[in-house]
């Protein structure tokens, strides 16, 4: 369409109004800010409402409210804002003109994202099935659970005709299945919606039974049922019909309480945090208000549910979670339990057959939630008044997918807390949002398996999936830190007669080692800025009012996310990238020097790394930091980068000497020496005394050099028994040798003489038999 003769277009960015071109496409609008270039854009269906007022007899203003928190405000003068505000009605109410089925990638290789994921390979890739579980095709008609997918997994014992009546005993007919086994045992995760028990709690025994095959057949003597609901809210679900499981009627079942919230009070949270980005950003109470949000409190509660699941599943027992409807809150928790438990899905396969297992073959009201439906897009208002064509349907508190949006934001959390864990990085997160609100592919369409296999809309063979993007380019994706554990690699019967699933599954089967336990403290939960607080570059000067003609002559191109990170943020990321990139074999160098120092430490009886990978990691980073400055001008951050370049090249090829090392310190600027130094005594091991340890006086020749301990930010593991470190299984350091281990293993105290220690102090199970052994010849 053509957009001509508007005048007096802007746009407020921060505290001052910019003028540019407005341009409208059948799929979005553009914004370029003139005459710097910078664009401001977003697909139509990302708005939620937009607005138009009038603020003087000739000045008129188009309020636009987005999806993702952003709030978006033009002024035009004259006549032209009507006639802005009906094309832009008329393009966010077309009924039948969803993007998804006109974006074509020209190329006939459109079809390989659907392909990515295959639920039965999944399935064996867990070892199913086997003589407990069974895969059934009694959904192939959907005739079971309309949301269902047909290929399900359950007990095998259980006969149709039972799961037909546990079916009319679930909300929706979504009965017990299996979503996850441990392929190493036979700790299972199930998924179900609430049973139907009433004020009268009503019973199953078709429902009794399956919970109890489930727990046989997962091989635990108890089955832990964590309704990830409010108590409260599960008893006022009885009112309606709805309810829980009395531990009564099922035998050997647990039932905890997950507290995370309904979608009414997300919706709450959401227009505290809409307020909070737009109009209290620069309040100098901004982090109260941000606690009064209550955002971050949901995305806390949801990882404490995760962390109770995985309390259980380390103690062998299986867990059946379950809401209401069991596709919103239940898919939250599953999905970010999976990947704390399995390292599959915290690769880029993995977490696209997470996403299609959890979220969109068991249904999730993606198109009802995101506003894609037909006649819930969005809320028009003229003159404060609300459109009659939109208004009697529309909602806003299901117009945004709440839990989706949770789920990403947790799977932030622990990213950020694991950040050497993950293949891909956050870019894949903000980028898979636009995708969600879009309407530019057929990933995120209909609600369930079943609505998109109707033959009416095709959706597989008539849209592009938002996975073919991605695999087009991993690259971009891909998290330059990550390295994948050599474990060992345990092939299971299915995959030795077929080779093609034993690269679906990537070759992740140890998973013991691999669990990851997200920090639920408030100090470890952060505000994802790059989400919630969007911003486009912007030109100093303000430009003239001009007249423009745009034209929708446009090639549809996907959308891509626009980094809101500071500046000093943008510059680590794109030099880190840079020296990752291009310094492949000065990195093979550096590992083999680490190689050399881990044997020199390992003869002084002290560990001072993990492995080379993660130092040479760390290193690269550190010095990246130290490189940067807070200046804000292009020819500095030039000056630096070839600075942060020469002074890699200098230490990796240096690495072996400390002195050499002091000496590039010395020679950078105040700023860059005063971080390098607080990275080499955060990386390092510092030599030190015992705070709580009394010393045989201070001359050298009165005792020997306490031994070079090591860093607590490096020791992951108990050097010992190799139990990995957590909030329980706390780190403790052998006065002796100076490693670190766990309480179990270094828990007795013995005096040292050599050290000139009088008092018993804590020193590890083997120091402490060397220091008896040698005590006792002395005295012979």
């Amino acid at each position: 369409m053509q957009v001509s003769d508007i005048t007096s277009v802007q746009i407020p960015g921060e505290s001052r109004w910019r003028a540019g071109i407005l341009l409208l496409t059948s799929f979005r609008f553009i914004f370029r800010i003139m005459p710097s270039q910078h664009t401001l854009q977003a697909p139509y269906p990302t708005i939620l409402s937009m607005r138009k007022k009038s603020i003087t007899t000739e000045y008129h203003e188009l309020k636009l409210k987005l999806k993702d928190l952003r709030q978006i405000r033009f002024t035009f003068q004259g006549r032209e804002a009507d006639r802005i505000f009906a094309a832009m009605s008329s393009l966010m109410e077309s009924a039948d003109r969803v993007f998804a089925y006109k974006f074509k990638l020209g190329v006939s290789s459109h079809l390989e994202g659907t392909r990515v994921f295959d639920v039965a390979k999944e399935y064996i890739r867990m070892g199913l099935p086997n003589s407990e579980w069974k895969l059934t095709n009694v959904n192939s008609d959907y005739l079971l659970c309309p949301t269902y997918p047909r290929l399900l997994c359950v007990p095998d014992e259980m006969k149709t005709s039972e799961l037909m009546a546990v079916s009319s005993f679930r909300a929706g007919g979504r009965i017990p299945v299996l979503v996850w086994k441990n392929p190493r045992g036979k700790t299972c995760l199930f998924r179900s919606s609430q049973p139907l028990t009433g004020l009268t709690w009503n019973r199953c025994a078709e429902d009794e039974k399956l919970i109890s095959l489930l727990t046989r057949s997962s091989g635990s003597e108890t089955l832990h049922i964590l309704d990830v609901r409010p108590k409260k809210n599960a008893a006022a679900n009885q009112l309606k019909g709805g309810g829980y499981e009395h531990q009564t009627n099922y035998v050997n079942c647990n039932v905890t309480w997950g507290g995370c919230a309904n979608i009414h009070s997300l919706y709450d949270s959401w227009n505290k945090l809409y307020r909070l980005v737009n109009e209290q950003l620069q309040s100098t109470n901004w982090l109260t208000h941000l606690d009064n949000s209550g955002w971050l409190s949901h995305v806390q509660t949801s990882l404490e549910a995760v962390n109770s699941l995985m309390d259980s599943t380390e103690q062998g027992i299986s867990v059946l979670v379950h809401c209401s409807d069991g596709w919103d809150r239940t898919p939250t928790v599953l999905s970010l339990a999976q990947i704390c438990l399995d390292p599959f899905y915290r690769t880029t396969k993995g977490l696209v057959a997470l996403i299609e297992k959890d979220w969109i073959a068991f249904g999730h009201r993606f198109e009802e939630r995101s506003g894609l439906q037909r006649g819930h897009q969005s809320l028009i208002q003229q003159g404060g008044a609300k459109s009659k064509s939109t208004a009697t349907n529309f909602s806003p508190v299901f117009a945004v997918t709440w839990y989706f949006r949770l789920f990403l934001d947790c799977l932030y959390q622990i990213m950020t807390q694991f950040p050497l864990h993950f293949e891909y990085n956050e870019k894949l997160l903000l980028n898979m949002t636009e995708a969600l609100y879009s309407g530019q592919y057929g990933t995120f369409l209909r609600n369930c398996d079943r609505e998109r296999r109707d033959a009416k809309d095709n959706i597989a063979e008539n849209t592009v999936s938002f996975w073919t993007i991605l695999l087009s380019n991993p690259s971009l994706y891909k998290n330059s830190l990550y390295h994948r554990s050599n474990s060992h690699r345990l092939k299971t019967q299915h995959e030795t007669e077929a080779p093609e699933i034993a690269a679906y599954g990537q070759g992740y089967r140890d998973l013991d080692h691999e669990k990851l336990r997200p920090n639920t403290s408030s100090r470890h939960i952060q505000f994802w800025t790059s989400q919630y607080i969007r911003s486009w570059p912007l030109p100093d000067k303000l430009t003239a009012v001009r007249t423009i003609d745009a034209r929708d002559n446009l090639s549809p191109e996907p959308v891509t996310t626009h980094y809101n990170e500071t500046e000093n943020s943008n510059r680590v990321f794109h030099l880190s990238t840079y020296l990752l990139d291009k310094k492949d074999e000065t990195i093979s160098m550096l590992h083999h020097r680490i190689a050399q120092l881990e044997r020199q430490v390992e003869n002084m009886r002290g560990s001072i790394i993990e492995t080379p990978q993660q130092v040479a990691s760390a290193m690269v980073m550190g010095l990246i930091d130290a490189a940067c400055s807070e200046a804000q001008d292009e020819k500095k951050r030039r000056m630096r980068k070839n600075s942060a370049s020469q002074t890699y090249e200098t230490i990796t090829s240096t690495i072996d000497s400390s002195a050499t090392l002091s000496r590039i310190i010395t020679q950078q600027r105040p700023q860059e020496r005063m971080k390098a130094r607080s990275f080499l005594r955060m990386s390092a091991p510092v030599t030190r005394r015992d705070r709580d340890v009394n010393y045989l006086g201070d001359s050298p020749n009165q005792r020997e050099e306490p031994p070079a301990w090591v860093s607590d930010k490096i020791a992951l593991c108990c050097k010992s028994c190799q139990q990995e470190f957590t909030t329980w299984r706390r780190k403790h350091h052998c006065r002796n040798c100076g490693c670190v281990f766990c309480n179990e293993c270094c828990h007795k105290k013995k005096e040292i003489q050599r050290l000139g220690l009088l008092t018993p102090v804590r020193v590890c199970n083997h120091c402490f038999e060397c220091i008896s052994s040698s005590s006792t010849i002395q005295r012979a």
